[in-house]
């Protein structure tokens, strides 16, 4: 099968890849402030231009989720205002702003959202020549945080292979060269030694051949039994890359499961100890810098009752994009990327795509509510 792009749909890719490569500007020393300016003005300016390309409907639906959006958030941040890191609010804020809002403007556009994995793809074969340019640094920065971070390295990693797995099935381009970039792709995430990215890549495997039409099974399962055993191989045989960490199940790696079980025991004695939350960031203090899963944070930190209505979202979210996925097979993949990956990995600042879906999916219920009541209307006014 041979790769043909017309040039609109080329200029389509490089755009939404910019949009969306804010995470990718992490990986980048020196000028990386200059690259995170380009790809937040990118981002904004795409969401604009397809905010006003949406239909009325939509245009309603996200009016009212943005007032929602707003009000929640003032109610449930003064809730706990007195106890909380306020830095953490608002770069929370931040990323809810742009890269849940305005990036699910983006999504909205079928023109844009049916690229998306092309330009995910892209973006993680940036991220690949970077890694395996200098796959030593991502190991002495594990520890520091500095730009290097391979927690944020696997994360982009992750998108290539979560795009690649989704073209393979809808048999898009070549078999052989989606399978390459899988199998790269497999390979640095387990030399950067983060396991939450290859747990939830496993998930969209595992849901890719479920949910792939009926025709394209054989590729599915052929696909899903090729990453399994590849994935175990590298774990199993990888160890340290070139001095990168690897993937470690020792006990003397903080990263291991039992310290996970740890942290959410821990947590859910905090959850149990305080209905009102601890306040938002405030776990930093106690502990780890955060509990390593995405509900438990905004249980703990926000309370029973801000907490509980975010996670009923998340949930939500999926309900919605499972009965959209014939449509949207791609955004509820993401979706599974993104919260499998939450369930193990980060704060709730880091799944930002997540937030995207979130909103994405909330429009669109809301989307289809006008539409019926409208139809409604109309129905009544002709008998």
């Amino acid at each position: 099968m041979k790769i043909r792009f017309a040039k609109r749909q080329f200029m389509d890719i490089f755009l939404v890849a910019c949009a969306f490569s804010y995470p990718l500007t992490s990986l980048f020393s020196g000028f990386a402030s200059n690259l995170k300016f380009f790809s937040a003005i990118s981002l904004i300016a795409l969401g604009i231009y397809s905010f006003f390309k949406t239909g009325r409907a939509t245009r309603a639906a996200i009016t009212f989720v943005l007032f929602f959006t707003i009000a929640f958030f003032l109610v449930a941040v003064s809730l706990s205002w007195s106890v909380s890191l306020q830095e953490k609010i608002k770069t929370f804020l931040g990323v809810i702003t742009i890269f849940g809002i305005v990036t699910s403007f983006i999504l909205l556009r079928d023109r844009y959202s049916s690229i998306t994995d092309q330009a995910f793809v892209l973006i993680g074969l940036i991220a690949i020549i970077t890694f395996f340019s200098s796959p030593t640094a991502y190991q002495e920065a594990r520890v520091s945080f500095d730009n290097n971070n391979p927690i944020w390295m696997a994360r982009v990693l992750g998108l290539a292979a979560i795009g690649s797995v989704h073209l393979l099935v809808s048999r898009k381009y070549n078999p052989l060269l989606l399978i390459t970039i899988i199998f790269i792709s497999l390979y640095a995430i387990v030399a950067t030694g983060s396991r939450g990215p290859l747990i939830a890549v496993m998930a969209v495997v595992i849901a890719a051949a479920f949910f792939s039409p009926y025709r394209r099974k054989l590729v599915s399962i052929v696909t899903l039994g090729f990453f399994f055993v590849t994935a175990f191989i590298f774990v199993k045989y990888l160890g340290f890359f070139s001095g990168a960490r690897g993937l470690s199940f020792s006990s003397e790696d903080t990263g291991t499961v039992s310290i996970r079980q740890e942290i959410y025991e821990y947590t859910l004695n905090l959850i149990f100890q305080n209905p009102a939350g601890i306040g938002i960031g405030q776990f930093y203090y106690l502990w780890q810098p955060y509990p390593h899963n995405i509900f438990l944070e905004f249980i703990v930190e926000w309370g029973w009752l801000s907490g509980g209505f975010m996670s009923y979202l998340i949930i939500f979210t999926g309900y919605k994009l499972f009965t959209m996925r014939k449509t949207y097979l791609f955004i509820f993949l993401v979706y599974i990327y993104e919260l499998v990956n939450a369930l193990f990995s980060g704060d709730i600042t880091s799944p930002r795509f997540l937030y995207a879906v979130i909103f994405f999916a909330l429009i669109k219920a809301l989307e289809d509510t006008f539409r019926t009541f409208k139809f409604s209307i109309r129905s009544r006014s002709y008998s």
